[in-house]
């Protein structure tokens, strides 16, 4: 008793024709929709300075947070910050914000 093929059913020569076919496509279309991509990406509008506006936050202030931090850099007295260079000792310092 035979069973009837789908249409769609492809011998296996078709299918390794159209595998190298999509390859050979997607080599040279991959770098083609980069392009694409990245091009279009460059006719955005720049934002104005309305996206800069400080706005005031409406509601009750935001509560303080105390924040804990050590570092191994040396302190840069020129600057009051640290300096690119390790120090021997841990440094620790406490920040409210």
């Amino acid at each position: 008793m035979r069973t009837a093929r789908s249409k769609c059913a492809a011998s296996p020569m078709q299918r390794v024709a159209t595998a190298t076919t999509l390859r050979a496509v997607l080599c040279w279309a991959r770098p083609l929709l980069l392009l694409v991509f990245l091009g279009t990406g460059g006719c955005a509008q720049r934002p104005g300075p309305e996206g800069l506006v400080v706005v005031r936050a409406e509601g009750s202030p935001a509560a303080t947070v105390t924040v804990e931090v050590v570092t191994n850099r040396e302190p840069d007295a020129s600057t009051g910050g640290y300096s690119d260079r390790r120090s021997s000792e841990l440094t620790f310092e406490r920040f409210t914000i």
